[in-house]
């Protein structure tokens, strides 16, 4: 999933900042569940996550036990 520039800083400032760690081209995200990472395409003038990807494989390998 990618967000523009302009999107992921509005994401960014309703999240609390005690949640949040950067460093140049990467933010992480801490939530109850798992941390995110983001990644900056510079390029493309957009921030991407494979977080949506995770949890879906997780909830595939939960049915797989299941």
């Amino acid at each position: 999933m990618c967000l523009s520039t302009a999107v992921f800083a509005m994401f960014l400032t309703v999240i609390g900042p005690d949640r949040i760690v950067s460093e140049p081209g990467r933010y992480v995200i801490h939530a109850d569940a798992r941390s995110a990472h983001w990644v900056e395409e510079a390029a493309r003038d957009r921030w991407c996550t494979i977080a949506p990807h995770v949890d879906r494989m997780e909830r595939i390998a939960v049915l797989r036990k299941g």
